[in-house]
């Protein structure tokens, strides 16, 4: 089995009925094109897939966001987590990751994986401040091609090491964009509605509930049950990639 497929006995929750970049788009679904989508590692063996949205059409610049594909060292490097009812579920990152790849491609995020190539790319470097040239493995056949996505704009923590390194939050706030899932821009299908043949009305529902709100996940606004960091098996990556370097959240 490959090293990027789900077992078959991890239940995946729907992501489809929930409800940063150098620009915060409004909540609401837009066409966009992949402008990026390559793979990052961080110090404590965590995978993500970054990936850079533009709208398709107007001048309003790029969204970036970032989802955990694989756990950390901590947590066996696996693409899912064990819940506290015993039951096996997809990273939530990862599920996030499969609704664009079969969205995009009509292929699992597995096989997509199959089809990485490092490529050198321009993304955000923190020491120059600017974009600058570094090799990646990219995800080629994603690149330019054009998805829906329902993006949700976030209230979340600002994020600062302590002394003993770890990633905490600050007690300042900032807003970026989450990408929630994704469809076809063709038949407006998600990736549940086209896996299960059904009518496109996943994305319409989700833009008449959410267009328009800003979400609170701050620790101000909200108490997560379950932090990223856990299911992760490290703190959120800012600095330490494998890859050299690390894209802006």
């Amino acid at each position: 089995m490959s090293e990027w497929k789900l077992p078959d006995d991890v239940v995946e929750p729907s992501i489809e009925g929930a409800g940063g970049g150098n620009f915060l788009w409004e909540s609401g679904v837009y066409d966009t094109h992949i402008k990026l989508a390559y793979l990052t590692q961080t110090a404590g063996g965590a995978y993500f897939l970054n990936v850079e949205l533009e709208k398709a059409s107007g001048n309003f610049g790029r969204i970036r966001d970032k989802w955990c594909v694989k756990s950390g060292n901590e947590k066996g490097n696996k693409t899912y987590y064990v819940s506290k009812d015993g039951k096996k579920q997809p990273l939530p990152g990862y599920q996030t990751a499969k609704s664009l790849c079969l969205a995009v491609t009509g292929e699992d995020f597995d096989t997509n994986m199959t089809k990485v190539e490092k490529k050198v790319i321009k993304v955000w470097d923190f020491k120059e401040g600017k974009e600058m040239p570094s090799e990646y493995p990219v995800i080629t056949n994603l690149i330019n091609q054009k998805v829906k996505v329902a993006v949700r704009q976030v209230i979340e923590d600002k994020r600062t090491q302590n002394s003993k390194g770890d990633w905490v939050a600050s007690g300042d706030t900032k807003p970026v964009n989450q990408c929630q899932f994704f469809g076809n821009i063709d038949t407006g299908k998600t990736a549940e509605e086209l896996k299960n043949n059904k009518d496109a009305v996943a994305m319409d529902k989700w833009a008449t509930k959410n267009t328009g709100m800003v979400v609170d996940k701050s620790t101000k606004g909200s108490k997560a049950q379950d932090s990223a960091a856990d299911i992760m098996g490290n703190n959120p990556p800012a600095q330490g990639s494998l890859f050299d370097k690390e894209p802006p959240i």
